[in-house]
């Protein structure tokens, strides 16, 4: 368990659509410093338009969103980021035609306004990521799906983010792939970064997560430690069985 106690990260209440399917009812989330936290659900609970309202992608319709302390409902995602908040998306959205090192290079921001912390360096992430190092030259086009993951974390990583929203990071990669994910995200956290991440399999979020909400139909049904979700059968069944 997390002893951060700083809330990053909260939502109160927010509700998007998409048209005129509305799709989340009043989502309420907190994410501390320092802290992982997992939102699940099965396909369609709305786990990842809870991210994009967060982050702006798509307009919340009503509540607030608040990040370190500072009212962002409404502003635009470039905005957000530059206040430190990374995201990466499900579909990845790499720059293909350019190779490893000239993506991270995209991502590049200084750590100016992140006192006391040291910024992302291509060394620090290739520790974590040994696979880039060792294609640092090639295009992203010819990476697989798992390789382009891990760049996509790696470049929002070289913009020194104080937390990262990770939309299903270990959906359809093969099983050490899923092994080197689980490991960035626990390196992120030693390194101070809060994580809200929605996930699917509860063996991943049981392996990196504090805490967890499950969601379903656009509202949050439970919220508890990972630890705690592992044992409600009840919640299971209901929310997250297939």
């Amino acid at each position: 368990m997390s002893t951060a106690s700083t809330t990053i990260l909260e939502t109160r209440g927010i509700a998007a659509a998409y048209g005129h399917a509305q799709v989340l009812f009043g989502v309420d989330v907190t994410l501390r410093a320092g802290e992982v936290v997992a939102l699940m659900g099965r396909n369609g609970a709305g786990k990842s338009t809870t991210l994009k309202a967060i982050m702006g992608v798509v307009p919340s319709q009503a509540g607030t969103v608040t990040f370190e302390g500072q009212d962002v409902t409404g502003w635009q995602p470039y905005r957000i980021a530059r206040l430190g908040l990374g995201y990466v998306p499900e579909d990845r959205r790499i720059f293909t035609d350019l190779t490893v090192y000239e993506n991270l290079e995209v991502g590049r921001k200084s750590a100016a306004g992140s006192p006391g912390k040291e910024p992302w360096s291509l060394d620090r992430l290739f520790a974590i990521f040994p696979n880039l190092a060792e294609m640092k030259g090639r295009r992203a086009s010819a990476m697989s799906g798992g390789e382009q993951q891990m760049l996509t974390i790696a470049r929002t990583l070289m913009g020194n983010p104080h937390a990262v929203l990770l939309d299903e990071p270990s959906e359809g990669l093969a099983p050490v792939i899923v092994e080197q994910m689980a490991d960035a995200v626990l390196a992120m956290k030693a390194q101070g970064i809060a994580v809200l991440l929605s996930e699917q399999n509860l063996y991943f979020a049981s392996a990196v997560s504090d805490r967890a909400y499950v969601i379903e139909k656009g509202a949050i049904r439970y919220e508890g430690t990972t630890e705690d979700l592992e044992a409600n059968d009840e919640i299971r069944e209901a929310y997250l069985s297939v």
